[in-house]
């Protein structure tokens, strides 16, 4: 599998090159050259005909860097021009069929580029295709519109709906408020009796005191006048009970209406025959 993927990778990559990067003296651990490098590659700023497959950083005086180019002359010129330290590239070609360990990482590295270039192609062939019939949907929607007139007509009934909608609205409005005035109308009619009954209530109870009162009055007979007192143990005559039962009560225990009628009957009861002269 790999090797065939090798194998088809290998027609869009010229070559495999190593470059060796000399350095006149140790100045880092890590030499100046292979940090810049890998700076290079997290950013994307390589050239896309340059295609940095490994770094090898040493301790020493020498460092490699493994890449995908066309010529050497490209890679040359670009390390050269970029790399600006003191030290100094060459570069080789790399002779893949003997080479020992690196063809899986090849393989992957060059297979996620081949895919990703596809990818970009066929999106980008998809946004060409994607507004080329825009294009031409736009043009034959002009035409139909310009014969048929669709957005006008659109226009038109959307201006209608729109009119239709607040109309219905506004019907609405009117109708709901009616009934809140009417709802309100009628219950303050109904508050505003009800002090009114209470009134004719309380005069109609005040004008039956008054005539149960008055027969009450007519009823019970004077007492007669008595020059002495009764002797102690006597019993009083029976026009003094019932003036004492005819008594009207205090405003504290005031009868009810309900009791009038009883109490005049009591009163015919106890009160006597009137006495005449002749007696």
């Amino acid at each position: 599998f790999f090797s065939v993927l090798y194998a088809l990778n290998s027609i869009f990559f010229t070559m495999l090159v190593l470059a060796i990067h000399n350095l006149a003296a140790i100045s880092a651990k890590v030499p100046m050259c292979c940090i810049a490098l890998k700076d290079f590659h997290k950013r994307g700023a390589l050239p896309p005909h340059l295609k940095l497959r490994q770094i090898v950083p040493t301790s020493g005086l020498q460092s490699t860097s493994l890449w995908d180019v066309s010529t050497v002359e490209e890679l040359q010129e670009w390390l050269e021009e970029n790399l600006m330290d003191d030290a100094t590239h060459t570069c080789h070609v790399v002779q893949e069929e003997f080479a020992f360990g690196i063809a899986m990482e090849l393989s992957k590295a060059r297979n996620a580029e081949t895919v990703t270039g596809k990818t970009k192609e066929l999106t980008h062939s998809a946004t060409v295709t994607a507004d080329e019939v825009a294009t031409k949907a736009r043009q034959q929607f002009a035409v139909l519109d310009e014969q048929y007139q669709i957005t006008q007509k659109a226009t038109t009934a959307a201006a209608t709906a729109k009119e239709k909608t607040t109309e219905a609205a506004s019907k609405a409005t009117a109708f709901f408020g009616g009934l809140w005035a009417s709802a309100q109308s009628l219950a303050e009619g109904q508050m505003g009796t009800k002090p009114t009954t209470a009134k004719v209530t309380d005069e109609v109870r005040q004008e039956e005191t008054f005539e149960s009162a008055t027969t009450i009055s007519a009823v019970a007979p004077s007492r007669p006048s008595t020059e002495g007192s009764a002797p102690a143990g006597s019993e009083p005559n029976a026009p003094e009970a019932a003036e004492v039962l005819l008594t009207s009560p205090t405003s504290a225990s005031r009868p009810s209406i309900a009791d009038e009628d009883t109490e005049e009957v009591e009163i015919e009861k106890i009160a006597p025959a009137p006495v005449s002269k002749k007696d």
